[in-house]
C-alpha cells in the first residue's frame, strides 16, 4: 500500500501504517530544502517517526536508503544520516536495513547541472575504485530498489548495513 500525505502530518495516517515492511528512500539537498533544519526534517525525523509509527502498528522491518559514510562524526549530512539509521533501528529493531550507496545514478525530476557532471566523472572513475574505495562506486536507482525488495524479502540477520559490494551480492 501507498500512502501520500503531508509528513508534517504524519499522526493523522498513523493506523495506515501497516504491513510487512516499510522502505524508506526519502532524502532532499539543502538547496532543495532551504534550510539545514529543513533537510534534517526529511532526511531524519521524518523516516524516524515513520519507524516509529509502524514499529507501534507491528510492522517488522523496514529498509531505508541512506549514504556511504554515515556517521555520528561526519559532516552535516554524514550526521543526519547517521542520526536516521540510530532512531530506525531504534523503533524497529534488528529487521532495520540499510543500504548506503555512494553516488546515485539514475534520472530526476529537477535538472542539476552538477550533477551530470557528476554522473559522468563517477561513471568512469568506477573502475579505479578498488579494495576499500570500492564502497564509493555509483551504482543505478533501480539496483538499489531491487536490492532493496531482495533484503526486505530474504530479512538477512546481517549485514544490516549495505554498501555497494553487499548491494551487488543481493542482486546476484
Amino acid at each position: 500500500m501507498q500512502i501520500t500525505t503531508d509528513f508534517a502530518g504524519l499522526e493523522q495516517v498513523r493506523n495506515r501504517i501497516s504491513g510487512d515492511v516499510v522502505f524508506n528512500c526519502l532524502g532532499t539537498t539543502l538547496r532543495q530544502a532551504g534550510s539545514q533544519a529543513a533537510q534534517y526534517a526529511v532526511d531524519c525525523e521524518y523516516p524516524v517517526k515513520v519507524a516509529q509509527l509502524a514499529a507501534a502498528n507491528g510492522v517488522p522491518c523496514m529498509v531505508s536508503v541512506s549514504s556511504v559514510g554515515a556517521s555520528p562524526t561526519g559532516n552535516f549530512y554524514l550526521k543526519t544520516k547517521a542520526d536516521m539509521e540510530q532512531g530506525v533501528q531504534k523503533a524497529i529493531g534488528k529487521r532495520a536495513y540499510f543500504m548506503r550507496p555512494s553516488f546515485i545514478l539514475g534520472n530526476r525530476k529537477n535538472f542539476r547541472p552538477a550533477e551530470k557532471v557528476g554522473i559522468v566523472l563517477m561513471t568512469g572513475i568506477n573502475p579505479l575504485l578498488w579494495g576499500a574505495l570500492r564502497k564509493y562506486r555509483s551504482i543505478h536507482a533501480e539496483k538499489i530498489a531491487t536490492a532493496m525488495l531482495q533484503v526486505a524479502l530474504k530479512q538477512p540477520e546481517s549485514p544490516v548495513i549495505f554498501h555497494y559490494d553487499d548491494i551487488q551480492s543481493v542482486l546476484v
